[in-house]
């Protein structure tokens, strides 16, 4: 039996000829790209088939990975609606990671749904799968000329207001471009106040200060509701423990344990609590960027190929 935390390797048949291909017991759905919204028909093609071919984006060689182990999945999306039909004959444990971002008429999420629309949804998600199932999260959040830390905090908090009882935890970060030059660059173009320094984008000094004070005292109040609502802040270098705020495992040990506590083969993966019922926490996954805190999973999206065309995102080079 594999220690806690790995991922175990399987031969896989293609065209007669056997691969190796990773067999995750957790699949990421995914970071790369908005399976949910875009490719539901593609999803339930390589169930049947039994494995994802990806590219590596670095080397530009393939692997595989089989889903022919996979005990739980982490969606993540924008507009899972038309994934609803697939999640009706879907039989394996998941739950969803689900920016819900109230930057409608900013031109910053160009082919996302309007906001009262993506809000009907998430609902009928939390009603249909429960709210512990359905992670909000608000990223990333950014600044705009016309669009200030007061006008983005009154946009947060206008979300926050419609979906208490709904979800149990929010994730949020902060814009960061240093890495993404497809994002600074689409930015410059569609703003041109900020075109000679997209990182005016980037929430920093008194305006990051008042975001992280309104995030404090929105976790106070909605604990009032729901003592075990959280905001969670996903791969931030900072240190936010003194608002409340905790770095997030968005692919999370300790949630899947409690969600799912009969899925055996999701247990064994986790790792079995001591005498007093604790549980190991697992390492982090190494393949992922930098302060991100995730458990081992495999990514099965394909980078470059999600169409809500967001200004800001690292997954699209174009």
């Amino acid at each position: 039996m594999l220690k806690p935390g790995k991922i175990s390797y399987q031969q896989i048949s293609i065209d007669g000829e056997a691969y190796k291909a990773a067999a995750p017991k957790v699949i990421s759905a995914s970071r790369a790209t908005d399976i949910p919204a875009y490719f539901g028909t593609w999803f339930k093609e390589k169930l049947e088939k039994g494995y994802v071919e990806r590219i590596n984006p670095f080397s530009g060689k393939p692997y595989y990975i089989s889903l022919q182990n996979a005990a739980a999945y982490v969606f993540w999306t924008k507009n899972p609606e038309p994934f609803f039909s697939v999640l009706k004959n879907f039989k394996k444990d998941f739950y969803f990671q689900f920016t819900l971002n109230n930057y409608d008429y900013t031109g910053l999420e160009p082919n996302v749904p309007l906001l009262d629309k993506r809000i009907d949804t998430f609902k009928q998600l939390a009603d249909t799968y429960g709210s512990d199932r359905i992670l909000w999260r608000f990223d990333p959040i950014l600044l705009l000329p016309q669009m200030p830390a007061e006008e983005v905090i009154s946009r947060i908090d206008n979300v926050a207001k419609r979906l208490v009882g709904y979800t149990r935890r929010m994730t949020i970060s902060f814009l960061t471009l240093k890495s993404y030059r497809a994002a600074r660059k689409r930015l410059a173009n569609r703003y041109p106040e900020i075109a000679n320094d997209p990182t005016k984008a980037i929430p920093t000094g008194n305006d990051r200060e008042k975001i992280l004070n309104y995030l404090q005292n929105l976790q106070k109040q909605w604990q009032i509701e729901d003592s075990d609502f959280t905001i969670k802040a996903c791969a931030m270098p900072e240190d936010f423990t003194r608002y409340g705020i905790e770095p997030a495992r968005c692919i999370d040990d300790h949630l899947l344990s409690g969600l799912f506590p009969n899925n055996k083969e999701l247990m064994e993966f986790l790792g079995s609590p001591d005498l007093y019922g604790s549980r190991k926490p697992l390492p982090d996954d190494k393949g992922q960027r930098n302060h991100c805190h995730c458990i081992p999973s495999k990514d099965i999206g394909a980078y470059n190929t999600c169409r809500h065309g967001c200004l800001y995102c690292y997954a699209n080079k174009f």
